[in-house]
């Protein structure tokens, strides 16, 4: 079976498979990457996807993901993660580093993690020196 869906006016997502249940999960999977349709900062729809690398001078290399609003004035980005299996999904909550250096979430008083930006949106801040 193929499954086609529309997760925004300018992408289709398609799933093929032999089982409803895998069929879901594909298009899950691929909405929670491709299913952004606009920046939530701007609400501007012309995104694009940006992969860049960046090498560490005798350190691992990294690889970054991130959907990033083509608005001038705005230049906010939706950062995105791979886990362990190699699935995306986005970052939509603050995180910092681990007394061993890995990332963690921060966490509000309550022990509710704290959203990053508007729902992951982030843009640089020059008079703060942050992303927010």
């Amino acid at each position: 079976m193929k499954v086609e869906l529309q997760v925004t006016p300018k992408i289709t997502i398609t799933a093929e498979s032999d089982t409803c249940e895998d069929a879901f999960t594909q298009l899950a999977e691929m909405s929670q990457v491709f299913g952004n349709g606009k920046c939530e900062k701007c609400k501007c729809e012309d995104l694009e996807f940006v992969r860049r690398e960046v090498a560490g001078q005798g350190k691992k290399s990294y690889t970054y993901y991130e959907l990033r609003c083509k608005n001038y004035e705005c230049k906010a980005k939706l950062k995105f993660s791979k886990s362990d299996d190699g699935d995306f999904y986005p970052q939509r909550y603050q995180r910092t580093k681990d007394a061993d250096g890995k990332p963690t979430y921060v966490f509000d008083d309550d022990g509710r993690k704290i959203q990053a930006g508007k729902w992951g949106w982030v843009r640089w801040n020059k008079d703060t020196g942050q992303e927010e």
